[in-house]
């Protein structure tokens, strides 16, 4: 997909970027990404959507696994394509792309860490019902998002975005074998105008799809 210079997330994210080299997290890999390799084979097909920098993507690279990774952010997927080159990771490849995109082949899994708030719920819905499509049987999503119980979801802009329901995303992956699933209250980089934290209650979910029965 080719750049859209008139996308505001992109734009956003663009600015964020340029100025911070590790905007999110201190640039460390989320925990729910530590576990992804425990359950795919190796050198296995990875898809990232809202890579940012590739504090994740990158770490999954570096593990051995066929990397792709997707962002709005032109900023974003230089910055990583540059980091893979320095690292000598011929296994990775960032571009900018959306969510919204149509998806092809199957992948052993699927990661989306904290974009999915950029998305309607619609949006949201037909994301998950796609991605899980193109999880091979025996394969993982990893799934991190920002829940309705939490400060950005009372923000003005959030007003018909996907913020699930405490246990939504559970029920979501309900048809799959849920590994590991969590809610937990973290400060967010983002703050008040008065400077005051904001807080959030995040989801984080790894699920593995079922083998289906041969009859």
């Amino acid at each position: 997909m080719e750049k859209n210079p008139e996308n505001p997330v992109a734009a956003q994210y663009d600015k964020i970027y340029s100025e911070r080299e590790a905007a999110f997290n201190s640039g460390k890999v989320s925990p729910l990404i530590l576990e992804v390799g425990k359950f795919i084979p190796e050198g296995g097909k990875v898809i990232e959507f809202g890579a940012g920098q590739g504090r994740n993507s990158l770490v999954l690279a570096e593990q051995g696994f066929s990397v792709t990774a997707i962002e709005l952010s032109e900023v974003g997927v230089n910055s990583m394509n540059r980091i893979a080159k320095e690292r000598s990771l011929q296994n990775f490849e960032a571009r900018i792309g959306d969510a919204r995109e149509n998806l092809e082949g199957e992948y052993d899994s699927v990661v989306s860490i904290l974009m999915l708030h950029h998305l309607t719920r619609v949006e949201a819905e037909e994301f998950i019902l796609k991605i899980k499509e193109h999880t091979k049987e025996g394969g993982v999503n990893a799934i991190e998002t920002f829940t309705s119980e939490g400060d950005f979801s009372k923000l003005p802009d959030a007003k018909g975005r996907f913020y699930p329901e405490l246990g939504e995303m559970r029920e979501l992956y309900s048809d799959w074998e849920i590994i590991s699933f969590v809610e937990n209250k973290s400060m967010a980089t983002a703050t008040r105008s008065d400077g005051s934290p904001m807080f959030n209650i995040k989801t984080g979910i790894l699920a593995r799809k079922p083998f289906r029965e041969v009859l």
